[in-house]
């Protein structure tokens, strides 16, 4: 099981989300030329890629890990705003318009992605209370 602190962490599944959407929407754009399909290939990007992103960051940056908590920082918050901040910054990588449609579309995925990425998150943070009470027991266990 890796260690990792609750901003590491965070700051990677940031970092993993923006790089997967960035990954996916290349192969899917470069499908879209190279077979010239149709639009709705477009819309089907638009609602794939936030959810694939976030199941792929959350697995890689959550997954089998024990995260060491910062008692003075609260990683809720950190992780509502490194969510937030990769949000945005995917949404500008597929498009660099602001249309009201795809705004309220893709804010419905991210709603999905964060509803995932937070069980996700809620998950390794309950092996990190289990690790870390098993050693606490194994600790008081040795001293008697």
């Amino acid at each position: 099981m890796k260690e990792r602190t609750q901003g590491w962490a965070v700051v990677l599944f940031a970092i993993l989300f923006i790089t997967f959407s960035f990954i996916i929407i290349l192969i899917v754009d470069s499908c879209y030329i190279i077979f010239k399909l149709e639009a709705w290939v477009r819309v089907i990007e638009i609602v794939l890629f936030p959810i694939i992103s976030a199941l792929l960051a959350s697995k890689i940056a959550f997954g089998n890990t024990k995260i060491l908590l910062n008692k003075e920082k609260n990683i809720k918050r950190q992780f509502l705003i490194s969510k937030s901040i990769a949000f945005a910054v995917s949404y500008f990588m597929f498009t660099l318009s602001i249309n009201i449609v795809i705004i309220i579309v893709y804010l419905i995925m991210c709603i999905i992605c964060s509803v995932i990425a937070n069980k996700k998150l809620e998950k390794a943070l309950k092996n990190s209370n289990i690790s870390v009470k098993q050693n606490n027991d194994v600790i008081n266990n040795e001293e008697m």
